[in-house]
């Protein structure tokens, strides 16, 4: 289990939709979405390189790694449509979901993380290693992204990506968030994709270089 305490402000200095990030508009789009009004921009902040999760001590038949720190803004509210990975090792399940979190972030409960043993938001399964976090968690599609890039405060808004694995464990390579304009009746849909970020839940077909 890992977590990190940072500022938003300070994490505003790398807005990633080059580089880590790549942010494009689905084909057949003919503008922005939102272009009828503002358009909407969704991004990433601040994520790159990548983290491993061992095999817990005790587990059958599956367990669950959950990966944050996937931290989303965006100055006009956009709305997701889909969380699309891309695996270079599938696991048995995948679920995607957004933490809004607006408390202070000085208590250990109320910082985002960047992963874990078990699910969100109790943790609680036997091998569970971080405790029962705070804020609201929804499926990440249909969920609004909202935070302001342009001044965020200490508010955030967290892509949790959890994977259920069996004894081969999990690998993945890149991420693609499709999203769309939440208020407007513009249905054109885009996407940013995180990559160079790769998020591994070990096992015997997991990256061996990562798990050691």
């Amino acid at each position: 289990m890992m977590r990190l305490k940072a500022s938003m402000r300070a994490a505003l200095g790398v807005l990633l939709c080059v580089g880590v990030a790549s942010c494009s508009q689905d084909p057949g789009s003919s503008r922005p979405p939102g272009s009828l009004g503002a358009p909407a921009e969704l991004r990433f902040i601040g994520a790159g390189g990548g983290v491993s999760v061992l095999v817990p001590e005790r587990f059958a038949p599956t367990w669950i790694a959950s990966y944050g720190l996937l931290l989303m803004c965006s100055d006009v509210p956009a709305e997701i449509v889909e969380v699309r990975p891309t695996w270079t090792v599938r696991p048995v399940g995948f679920r995607a979901w957004v933490r809004t979190e607006t408390a202070d972030r000085d208590r250990l409960e109320t910082m985002p993380f960047i992963s874990a043993l078990g699910s969100a938001p109790d943790f609680d399964e036997e091998y569970g290693d971080l405790g029962k976090i705070t804020g609201t968690l929804a499926p990440a599609e249909g969920s609004v992204i909202s935070t302001p890039c342009s001044d965020p405060g200490d508010a955030y808004q967290d892509l949790i990506l959890e994977l259920e694995v069996d004894d081969r464990g999990a690998d993945l390579g890149s991420v693609a968030v499709r999203f769309r304009a939440a208020s407007s009746d513009d249905a054109n849909v885009a996407s940013v994709t995180l990559r160079s970020y790769q998020m591994t839940a070990c096992g015997t077909r997991a990256p061996a270089q990562l798990c050691r």
